[in-house]
């Protein structure tokens, strides 16, 4: 009697957690797991690798995938703090949430059947999660969370199983959330072509954007804190002229980083919140009515 198809796909999905590499690649030849750190000045040339091949490596499965280049992520981290009244440092971990959800959900929904590797890159200022397998869900739905329908169930339930991943769909608004909690740049996710890129960025708008000019680093900025600007508050706020003050919003309408609502003297200016950052927004703030409830139960 034959093996079922689920039968298959469960010793596959198996093989690949903790099998040896010996023995993936002779049932997937393309198998191919890849991490470059490229935080050097030239983001060209990576100064540290992890990859399937390598002599360094010579025995990866994506557990041992997963646990190292997690390692390599955390310290990649460039963490601010504040002093508390003993003088001991605050860090936060929501950062090393995101990466370690984000490099479980790349290795969770990859398509291991394609010749197309599996990516991530470390850079100065964002993270690339790039693997085969275009998402079975949108944008919206990952960033709400929820049914995340995983493309190889086996290995969805062998990363909980081994206490990696708590609840299927909760990666995606751990991501979003550590974001907005950081003032971070948006998350951005594209899903086309047969591929799958997720960027996580670790500054915020403006730093995310060095080509900006000095006046448009400033407007930003003032745009990023105050939601919604017109010309008359950057001239009295920022001491701007209405000709620069034009000119400055004219070039960040150009490169699609605010966009204008209104006419004449009505006219403001925002920033472009994409779909999934204005779920997190509200997934948040429904959080922060959730907990004003129960607090307020308490008394």
């Amino acid at each position: 009697m034959g093996l079922c198809e689920d039968t298959i796909k469960l010793k596959l999905g198996a093989l690949l957690f903790f099998g040896k590499y010996e023995s993936i690649i002779d049932k997937m030849p393309h198998f191919h797991l890849d991490y470059q750190n490229k935080t050097a000045q030239t983001d060209w040339r990576w100064i540290d690798r992890v990859a399937t091949g390598e002599l360094k490596y010579p025995n990866l499965n994506l557990f041992k995938f997963y646990n190292i280049v997690l390692e390599k992520l955390k310290t990649t981290v460039l963490e601010s703090f504040e002093l508390d009244e003993k003088l001991l440092r605050k860090t936060s971990n929501e950062i090393d949430i995101a990466l370690r959800e984000a490099l479980a959900n790349s290795l969770i929904h990859a398509d291991y059947f394609t010749d197309r590797d599996i990516k991530i890159e470390a850079y100065n200022n964002n993270y690339e999660f790039t693997n085969p397998g275009e998402m079975k869900i949108s944008e919206e739905e990952f960033a709400q969370g929820g049914d995340s329908q995983p493309r190889n169930h086996t290995i969805a339930t062998l990363f909980r199983r081994v206490g990696i991943s708590e609840r299927a769909g909760s990666g995606g608004p751990k991501i979003f959330q550590a974001a907005i909690n950081n003032k971070f740049r948006s998350p951005e996710l594209r899903s086309g072509g047969g591929m799958t890129q997720l960027k996580i960025w670790k500054v915020d708008l403006v730093d995310a954007h060095p080509e900006l000019n000095a006046n448009e680093k400033t407007v930003l900025r003032f745009i990023s804190k105050e939601d919604v600007i017109s010309i008359s508050k950057l001239k009295t706020t920022l001491g701007l002229s209405e000709y620069h003050a034009k000119v400055t919003l004219n070039s960040l309408l150009s490169k699609e980083l605010i966009y204008k609502e209104g006419n004449g003297r009505s006219t403001v200016y925002r920033l472009p919140d994409s779909n999934s950052q204005r779920i997190a927004n509200l997934e948040q703030m429904i959080r922060e009515v959730q907990d004003m409830y129960v607090q307020n139960n308490k008394k």
